[in-house]
Formats: structure tokens, sequence, C-alpha cells
């Protein structure tokens, strides 16, 4: 069947056999090339959801021994592919070609596996592609190309970071001087902060990076160099002491458990839980406090953009009543001018212009009377 496409019961075959024998992944790594050259990793699980560590009964990274050699998303990635894509042949289209003739598959499947899998020395140049493409934009940069995993300045800023820290660093990070400190030590009333800032001044004394960042934010409010919206104790976000600002939420364990007590954006969780995000971080939900409301909502007449299509209480909400103009005041429609409305509306959807003033609709059913004697002003006013 050279050059013809595999008939369809070929193919249900092919499914049926290759069934038994498919690679069922557990996830994988991600590389994507970015306009200026540059790559971007991604660790996924086989849902394609993202995962901050891969398995180590699956893979490790020995070298990063601070996480327990576990490969880290983003971190772990920079310090393999420190030259970019790592060249690796592909073996299946080879030993197709070599072994085809001892698979017995139906008819149709070479062409399958040929468009699936390029040739090796195709396959070999793209990666070379990819590769002179990276080191190009490193250069590009001014970073130097010609250095070792260890090297790599993403990791290499990642293991500094991690270091214990000095006085000098501890400044820095805080942003005051040695003067500045040691006032604000002598001015600090936390305990907490007092435990752990207040050996630093000791010759040689380091601190924790782990016991820094637990810390920080306690001492910022202490030393009154925090967003003071922060430092309210009426609604501390967990352990931390801060209150988080009004662009963010506080996690919580039901959120995630390993973040709980941290303050994030708004956009970074679904606050209603009702799967769509909010309108303001891309999303379609118009109130991601109300699970209520969204585009999955029906729109009503109760005042509120249920349905987050911009309009509040059209005319097409499920409850809307049907109302009726009354162009002689006397409290009956007319029943040739019906219009669907959430509330009365004066003069909408007149048909004519007749000149009566105080033309209104009124949401009843149109009626006749039987006798003008028997009809009392008021006694047939309009429903609300």
């Amino acid at each position: 069947m050279e050059g013809s496409e595999p008939e369809p019961d070929d193919v249900d075959m092919a499914g049926e056999i290759f069934d038994d024998y498919v690679f069922d992944e557990d996830g994988g790594e991600i590389i994507c090339t970015l306009p200026n050259g540059l790559n971007v990793y991604y660790l996924a699980a086989a849902s394609g959801e993202g995962l901050d560590e891969g398995p180590t009964d699956i893979v490790l990274h020995e070298e990063n021994a601070e996480d327990g050699a576990a490969v880290v998303n983003g971190i772990s990635c920079f310090y393999c592919h420190y030259e970019g894509q790592i060249f690796k042949p592909d073996e299946i289209r080879d030993h197709w070609e070599t072994n085809e003739g001892a698979f017995g598959y139906p008819a149709g499947i070479a062409e399958l596996v040929e468009e699936t899998y390029i040739a090796a020395d195709e396959f070999e140049a793209l990666q070379e592609e990819d590769r002179a493409r990276f080191l190009a934009a490193i250069a590009d940069m001014g970073a130097p190309t010609s250095i070792d995993a260890n090297g790599e300045p993403v990791w290499a800023l990642g293991q500094d970071f991690r270091e214990d820290m000095d006085l000098e660093r501890v400044l820095g990070e805080l942003g005051l001087t040695q003067a500045e400190f040691e006032q604000h030590l002598d001015d600090a009333t936390d305990p907490e902060v007092l435990r752990v800032f207040g050996g630093m001044l000791t010759d040689g004394a380091v601190l924790a990076r782990e016991e820094f960042l637990e810390t920080a934010s306690l001492a910022a409010c202490d030393f009154g160099i925090a967003d003071n919206s922060q430092c309210a104790a009426d609604d501390p976000c967990g352990e931390s002491g801060i209150s988080c600002l009004d662009d963010q939420r506080c996690v919580t364990s039901a959120d995630d458990p390993a973040a709980e007590g941290a303050c994030v954006t708004s956009c970074d969780f679904d606050r209603d839980e009702d799967g769509i995000v909010d309108i303001e971080c891309a999303g379609a939900d118009c109130d991601d406090d109300d699970p209520a409301v969204g585009p999955h909502a029906t729109e009503v007449c109760d005042g509120i953009d249920n349905d987050c299509d911009g309009r509040t209480d059209p005319d097409d909400s499920a409850d809307a009543s049907t109302w009726y103009l009354d162009d002689d005041g006397d409290g009956f429609g007319d029943e040739a001018s019906p219009a669907l409305a959430c509330d009365h509306r004066g003069g909408r959807r007149c048909r004519r212009d007749d000149g009566v003033p105080g033309r209104s609709l009124v949401a009843r059913t149109p009626q006749t009377r039987t006798s003008p004697s028997r009809h009392t002003p008021g006694a047939n006013s309009p429903n609300s």
C-alpha cells in the first residue's frame, strides 16, 4: 500500500493491537521555544497538570540534594539544559524499518509509523537547530555559553539563594542599614522577631534561609517597613501574622495545604469554585465570590447580571413579566401591545403616539369591562 492512505478497518485493527503494547506514560517534560530563542520548561503529569516536582521513584536529579534529589519544575530543567536541547536519538523508526516484516501488523501501519516518526537524520538536524537557536539567544543576552551545568546562572542563583544568610545579606533583603536594623531591634516588640533576628549582631552569625522566609513578614511589620494594610492583626493570614492586600486572598488548607497561609493574587484561584475564572483574570466570571453567577447561570429579574453578559434584568430574563400599554390610565392594558420586561417602564414599546399623557405599561393580562358602572378606579391596580 505504498503511498496510499490506510483503510479505516486497518487503523481500527491497529488500535486494538497497539492497545496491548502502548506506552502508558506517567508524565513528562515539555520544552517550548520562545520567540527570543530561549526555552520554556514544564514538568507535567499524564493528564497535563503541572508538577512542582517529579516523582523520585521515576526520575532523579542527584545534584539537587536540597530537595532530596527530586527533579524540580523549572530549576532542574535549567540545570540539565544549560546548552539547550539535549540530543536524544529516536530509535523507533529505525527499529521498525529493520524489523517491519516481523511484526505482522495490518496493511497501512507502515505509513502511520513513517508519518509519526521522521527519519533519524531529520530528527537530529531539528534538535541541532533548536540547540543552536538557544545558544545564539544566550549569546545575544551577553551571558557566557561555555559553561557547565553548575555554572548555569538560574541554577547557580537558586543554589545561592538557599545558602544560610549572614548579616550583610539579611540587611540587603530587608533594605536596611546596620544602624537602622539595630534601632529596629531595640524598638521591636514581637518575641519571634527578637528570637530570630536578635542574634544576627553577633560576629559570624548566620540565619537559615527557610527561617528568614518564615519570619521576614513579621519583622517587616514589627520594624514598620511593611505596607501597613498588611500588618493589621484583625484578619491575619495563617501563622504569618500579616493580612493580605485588597487584591490578594489568603490560601487555606482547602485550597492548597502546602501553601496554607500565603497571600496570593485572586487570579491564582477560582474563589467561588464554579470552574470559571474571574473576568479580571481573563476569565468570564463577573462575580467570582458567588457560584450562582457566571456564564452558566440563567438570567432572572433580580437586579444582578446573572449570566455575565453585561446586561442586568434584560427583557428576555427567564421570569420577565408581560406588560401591556395602558393608554387611558384605567389600570387595564391593551392586549394588542404586549411587551416582556422585568419592571414597569413608562412608554416603552409604544406602537403609536396618540398624544395621551401618562402612557404606561401594566403587568396584567388584558381584561374587558362588561359595564362602565361596575368599574371602580383603582380596583384593578397594576401588579408589580
